[in-house]
């Protein structure tokens, strides 16, 4: 016979809505921002962490507080690149610096890629 298991639900609550659950999460959604914010080619300040506190959890996010943020995101995926900022110093190998150039491709689109990508599209094309 299998044993039983009963959870401790009341735990899980305090743990899931503590104070140090929302410090820590405050804190990696701080690091996105700022990595957010230098990723923006402006240099602006337009992602701001949010924290809040719901009915069984406190989730955390990264918002954007001017319409230039939008269009960092939307046209230069500054908030996405800057997601790893928010392990906390875990790395998976190698360095969280991460260099992006600005590439055309064949067609005249201009996209912001890391340089790692730019020389794989330039060795693959021959150019």
């Amino acid at each position: 016979m299998t044993a039983k298991i009963k959870f401790n639900n009341k735990a899980f609550t305090e743990l899931l809505k503590g104070d140090a659950t929302r410090t820590d999460l405050f804190a990696r959604a701080k690091r996105i921002a700022e990595a957010a914010n230098a990723n923006d080619s402006r240099g602006g300040e337009g992602f701001a962490p949010s924290v809040r506190t719901g009915s069984t959890r406190v989730r955390s996010s990264v918002i954007t507080t001017n319409w230039e943020a939008r269009v960092a995101e939307a046209k230069h995926l500054a908030l996405t690149r800057a997601i790893d900022a928010g392990r906390g110093g875990v790395s998976r190998g190698g360095t969280n610096e991460v260099e992006y150039v600005d590439y055309t491709n064949k067609a005249g689109k201009t996209t912001r890629i890391t340089a790692k990508q730019a020389a794989n599209y330039r060795r693959r094309s021959g150019g």
